[in-house]
């Protein structure tokens, strides 16, 4: 038995050693950021390099992780590439695949606890989902096709419904509530340009009721004037002085600005050598969880805090002490195993995933039109599109943190019975054990973080409105920057504006290649 002890403590040291772990959770997986594949993706898009992009994404659901996943890139590349209608295609797609999966693969499900989540078909969540829509409007809007924009207006407005309804959590935090404000305010612009008018006013007063606290007075985005085509603007307003120029007929921009990209999922992972009697404190946990009698109190107390997204030490503690319970505690900064081995060891690795930090977007100072034109700017609105998607993840990390202790008491239970079925009473080399601790350590070995996201969305969005005559204009985008003189410029155009409905566009502002991180090979 001692040999077979010593054979499964040089497997393990092995082990330890290749994953560089000395003790129990000594320190964090490397992470570090997004795999070449998709940061060369993002750094494409941000040179204008739409068409390599799509190119890249045209068969690469190997490389994605799942083909929902690429159907959600491709619609965006094609999006920004000026292919409204395959942008369209990809999207409407992807939606279809969305809601399909809210049905779960059982199969998949139970797999996925004796290997890692990626094996798992991938879900996108809310804001996910409410950004397919929103593009999709935008592309028919800019496929010259305002009633298809307006039946996807329609369907992101019944998805805001519902994420209100259904998803509170991350839906009322400040970000939420910006993000479902400027999304309400997109809706009501679709609708003006597809002649919907009581569908937009509607469409508005939604915006302004769920706009955070301190953003409502003077956001709104007013409907533009809808007096007939052979009539004037001054029919409506009082007289002009007797020395004025005659008042030209009103037009408006719409204009959706999206800087920056959102955070994306980065792996932080922690290894522990466990004792087979904390094994089996492993299983009563997990049996607890499983049967709901207890609440995950010290997840809870990390996942549902910003702390949750960024610091894996308070994750990796909390993930100890409800897995080992009294058998673990913090010493010197580290935890450490207070079990005994129980005559054997297991490896156990834990891996969940991590928000890293957003390519931040810089604060909208204005637009303006180029040369000595009359404007008359009619409302403003930003959402902060990457604190949403931060808060939707903390308020799923509770059970992404659940399963990763489910998910170890599995595989734990799996090395157990090849233990068990290799050895017997008269097993006195030890083998049982020895392929107990080898199964324990492949099963670390396929232990892995679901990292996948739509990351190539915007950290910021913003609505800006202003009141023009018809025509052609170039306008200005000027947005603060930090330097000598702190702002950036960024003209947009020519852009056709007419009289009676608005004309809608969006336009996105890349950021330089070096905030996009090292080059891949």
């Amino acid at each position: 038995m001692r040999s077979g002890v010593r054979g499964s403590a040089l497997l393990l040291l092995l082990a330890a050693s290749a994953t560089g772990c000395a003790s129990l959770f000594p320190g964090i997986g490397s992470g570090g950021g997004l795999p070449d594949y998709e940061r060369n993706l993002r750094r494409a898009l941000a040179a204008g390099r739409y068409e390599q992009a799509l190119g890249a994404l045209s068969d690469s659901t190997a490389r994605i992780g799942d083909e929902l996943l690429r159907l959600q890139f491709r619609g965006l590349a094609a999006h920004y590439a000026g292919r409204p209608r395959a942008s369209s295609d990809a999207l409407e797609s992807a939606a279809f695949l969305a809601e399909e999966r809210y049905t779960r693969s059982l199969t998949n499900e139970a797999l996925s606890l004796l290997t890692n989540d990626r094996i798992r078909p991938y879900r996108p969540g809310d804001v996910e989902r409410l950004l397919i829509h929103h593009y999709g409007a935008l592309n028919y809007l800019a496929a010259g096709d305002p009633e298809e924009a307006a039946v996807e207006a329609r369907r992101l407005a019944h998805m805001l419904d519902r994420v209100a309804d259904e998803s509170p959590g991350w839906a009322e935090s400040r970000a939420g509530r910006s993000l479902r404000s400027v999304l309400r305010r997109v809706t009501g612009a679709v609708f003006e340009a597809a002649g919907e008018e009581n569908d937009a006013d509607v469409a508005y007063r939604l915006a302004e009721r769920v706009a955070p606290t301190g953003e409502r007075e003077g956001a709104r985005l007013t409907a533009v004037d809808s007096t007939p085509a052979d009539s004037t603007f001054a029919d409506t307003l009082p007289p002009d002085p007797v020395d004025a120029a005659p008042r030209q007929p009103a037009g408006e921009v719409v204009l959706v600005v999206e800087q920056g990209f959102a955070p994306h999922r980065i792996e932080r992972s922690a290894v522990a050598v466990l004792g087979l009697a904390d094994v089996r404190r492993l299983h009563r946990e997990a049996d607890a969880i499983r049967t709901e009698e207890r609440t995950s109190a010290a997840l809870s107390a990390v996942a549902d805090t910003p702390e949750a997204a960024g610091d894996s030490a308070a994750v990796a503690t909390s993930l100890a002490r409800e897995l080992l319970g009294e058998a673990s505690a913090r010493r010197g900064g580290r935890i450490r195993l207070a079990g005994d081995s129980d005559g054997g060891v297991r490896l156990l690795r834990l891996a969940w995933p991590e928000l890293a930090a957003p390519v931040a977007a810089r604060p909208v100072r204005g637009l303006r039109p180029a040369g000595d034109v009359e404007v008359e700017p009619a409302g403003a609105a930003d959402a902060d599109l990457a604190g949403a998607v931060a808060a939707e993840f903390r308020g799923g990390q509770v059970g992404r943190l659940a399963r990763t202790l489910l998910r170890a008491a599995a595989k734990q239970a799996a090395a157990e019975a090849v233990s068990e079925a290799a050895g017997d009473d008269e097993d006195e080399d030890g083998w049982g054990e020895a392929l107990g601790t080898a199964a324990s350590i492949f099963a670390a070995a396929i232990e892995r973080a679901d990292t996948r996201s739509w990351h190539l969305l915007p950290a910021r969005i913003s609505v800006l409105r202003l009141r023009l005559p018809p025509g052609e204009h170039r306008l200005t985008l000027e947005l603060d920057t930090p330097g000598a003189d702190r702002r950036r410029e960024v003209e947009i155009g020519p852009v056709t504006v007419r009289r009676g409905r608005p004309t809608v566009l969006s336009h996105r502002v890349w950021p330089p290649a070096s905030r996009l991180g090292a080059r891949g090979p």
